[in-house]
């Protein structure tokens, strides 16, 4: 495969690329309860004839809030991720126009992924260049954790499609599954994409991940 082999599947989606160093995964998480105490209560009544004294022993038990498994944070990453790759690029510009996919892309990116694709819409408006795609063919390799960032690396298809604003067809991608990485950040609760890093030369087959 010819070097940028990948970025030209993804060129109608993405204008240019990132690096970064992968983050690492941490294990488990600290969601023991404190021990519980007891505490000894005493209590006196009396009556014209005696005085009684009472011992009750009282349990109480301290308990930490519930904590969030490392598993549930990969579903909430990978869901994020899902629809980047798929409602994000699931288009057809020649209907919609290239300027409809703006407010998902407010709600799924932030920068300098967010500022990337608004430069890439404003582009093909000048250019009359409009996209059509059913989204990219996704096979998620793996999702490395790290605290409020995640990165998930995905053996990706793009079946993209560019026409002229009269209908012609521009080009397509070359058919090719790529290495690709999705950089995210959490913000307020939310997974954020906030890089789209090509693989270049990285070709690769999803069958080596099923």
């Amino acid at each position: 495969m010819t070097q940028g082999a990948v970025v030209v599947a993804f060129v109608g989606l993405i204008v240019g690329c990132s690096g970064g160093d992968s983050v690492a995964d941490p294990s488990g998480s600290d969601d023991a309860a404190s021990p519980s105490a007891t505490e000894v209560v005493e209590s006196t009544s009396s009556t014209s004839a005696e005085v009684v004294t009472t011992t009750t022993a009282v349990t109480t038990t301290e308990s930490s809030a519930p904590s969030v498994t490392f598993s549930e944070v990969e579903a909430e990453v990978r869901a994020a991720h899902t629809r980047f790759m798929t409602e994000l690029f699931t288009r057809d510009e020649r209907v919609d126009g290239p300027e409809a996919a703006i407010p998902l892309i407010d709600e799924l990116t932030i920068d300098p992924q967010s500022t990337r694709m608004k430069e890439s819409i404003a582009d093909r408006l000048d250019n009359g260049e409009r996209l059509v795609s059913s989204g990219p063919e996704s096979n998620v390799v793996d999702v490395i954790i790290d605290g409020g960032v995640a990165s998930v690396l995905d053996c990706a298809l793009d079946p993209t499609e560019r026409f002229s604003s009269d209908g012609d067809l521009l080009g397509s991608g070359d058919g090719l599954f790529g290495l690709v990485e999705v950089r995210l950040v959490q913000i307020g609760g939310n997974w954020l994409v906030e890089d789209f890093i090509t693989g270049g030369s990285q070709e690769c087959d999803p069958g080596d991940y099923s």
